[in-house]
């Protein structure tokens, strides 16, 4: 019986998370948001067109069905990555990390 009750408690969770994950649109904003602010500090302009803020536009988005990851990179530089689970987020933008490409 515990293992039935914990087993169904799991499918909501899981079905919950398909259904509240953060979409492109979502991520690109949150994105956006920690570089502008990050550029902020460092004292750069991200509001120059084509500059950054385009950049972090241009990333790579990928759906894992129960939450989402959003990359984005120039070069071999990693800008920022957010993942996004539950309609949160969970931005990272590494100092000085290069790019690595993954196999899958």
């Amino acid at each position: 019986m515990k293992t039935l009750t914990v087993l169904i408690v799991l499918v909501i969770a899981v079905v919950a998370a398909f259904f509240t994950r953060p979409q492109l649109k979502e991520q690109q904003a949150n994105a956006d948001k920690l570089f502008a602010e990050q550029s902020a500090m460092a004292g750069e302009d991200s509001a120059v067109e084509g500059g950054p803020a385009y950049v972090v536009r241009a990333g790579k988005f990928q759906d894992f069905l129960v939450g989402t990851k959003f990359t984005s990179s120039t070069g071999e530089r990693i800008l920022v990555t957010c993942w996004g689970v539950f309609g949160n987020f969970l931005c990272i933008a590494p100092d000085e990390t290069p790019a690595t490409a993954s196999a899958g």
